[in-house]
């Protein structure tokens, strides 16, 4: 009885001790799961804050692209580093230290990702400026009498698909730039033409030199409905833009209005 009560008070006093142990590990993980939480929320704010204060500016030719974005990547990585290494000073417990190791490593990996974006995104948005610097020339060698239409489009088709090998462009993206191009060739093609017109009885034979300076441009073929909205075949279409009709009137009013206006102008000089 007497052994049996010494073995009691042995095993009471091993078990409150080993509660006391286990209530202050359980402790201690409690602090340190707020110290990864913590540390960790003040390091990604610390990170969104640098890439907002170093946009990725990438190069301006593709040569430069890898040097630029691995100089990106270095300063972001080495700052990513930094917050970490900072916030591993402030505890020294073996499980916030592998905690915020592996954060660590996925900050990093998260830094990696970001750059390629914004390297991609800086890589679109260049091609994109050069297409569109390069498609002004061929307007504008068009303006200047250079180029006739059909040559100026057949410039700015190959430009796009040429872009389109570099930033991935989708057949439905090309063709909207192809009709883009298209409209603004034939406004300021019409716009060069009706601007020589002296005589308001000569617009219709100036309208009929803009719509024959484009007859190179195919038709369109269109779906034809019945009233339940059903398929019911095709139809053949001559080229043309959303909303060229309303354009077209409201170009053909302003230059009546001009040649009106110079007439009465000239009769004035006379007068005068």
């Amino acid at each position: 009885m007497r052994n049996a009560t010494i073995l009691d008070a042995f095993n009471a006093a091993a078990g409150f001790a080993g509660n006391l142990l286990d209530m202050k590990t359980e402790k201690d993980k409690e602090l340190n799961i707020f110290d990864i939480n913590n540390n960790n929320a003040m390091i990604q704010t610390n990170i969104m804050n640098w890439t907002r204060d170093n946009p990725y500016i990438g190069a301006d030719n593709e040569e430069e692209d890898e040097v630029t974005y691995r100089n990106y990547l270095n300063r972001f990585e080495s700052f990513v580093n930094e917050e970490f290494a900072r916030a591993g000073r402030r505890n020294n417990s073996p499980y916030y230290q592998r905690m915020m190791g592996q954060m660590r490593l996925q900050s990093q990996e998260q830094a990696r990702n970001y750059t390629l974006g914004e390297a991609d995104k800086w890589r679109i948005q260049r091609e994109h400026l050069h297409m569109g610097e390069d498609i002004n020339r061929y307007l504008e060698a068009h303006k200047t009498g250079d180029w006739d239409p059909q040559q100026a489009l057949e410039a700015i088709y190959n430009r796009i698909d040429f872009a389109g090998t570099k930033i991935d462009l989708d057949p439905q993206q090309r063709s909207q730039m192809r009709r883009l191009a298209e409209a603004a060739l034939y406004q300021q093609h019409a716009i060069n033409i009706l601007e020589q017109v002296n005589d308001v009885n000569k617009l219709e034979d100036a309208w009929k030199e803009i719509r024959e300076a484009f007859e190179f441009l195919p038709a369109e073929i269109l779906n034809t409905y019945d009233e339940d909205g059903n398929i019911t075949g095709t139809e053949e279409r001559a080229w043309s833009f959303e909303g060229k009709d309303e354009w077209d009137k409201a170009l053909e009013e302003r230059e009546k209005a001009r040649i009106q206006r110079e007439h009465f102008e000239v009769i004035w000089e006379k007068e005068s």
